[in-house]
């Protein structure tokens, strides 16, 4: 990832950490797939809280991502399942929102299955 990927990555980090979250950075070597799962960027681990699974991307991308975690975790994470149960995946889109004038996040979460239905937006970016 260009190193304007990493500040995002970066920047998704100090978010969860703010939250109170552990999140694990996956470091792979070259030629080595990064993420787990071969989707997600980031691992997040808080006490009585659902394990989070971050995809990181930068706008215009986030299209792209979301067929990757589709991909990758789509056949077993199902709605209701136990799996969805104890593991959020979400899609986080950097961004500038030109109505606030601020850069940010816009953070979408899958609810398994494929396409459009899959996804929910839990927070627009900028806000």
């Amino acid at each position: 990832m260009s190193s304007s990927g990493d500040t995002h990555e970066e920047a998704c980090d100090r978010e969860l950490e703010a939250e109170g979250y552990i999140v694990d950075k996956r470091k792979g070597r070259k030629f080595q797939a990064q993420d787990t799962f071969g989707c997600l960027d980031r691992i997040a681990l808080k006490p009585d809280s659902p394990v989070r699974g971050v995809q990181v991307t930068s706008g215009g991308n986030a299209g792209h991502r979301k067929r990757k975690v589709e991909r990758g975790i789509g056949m077993v994470y199902k709605p209701g399942s136990e799996l969805a149960a104890h593991l959020t995946v979400e899609v986080w889109e950097w961004g500038h929102d030109a109505r606030s004038g601020r850069d940010g996040f816009k953070k979408e979460r899958y609810l398994g299955g494929y396409g459009d239905t899959a996804w929910v937006t839990t927070q627009k970016r900028g806000g």
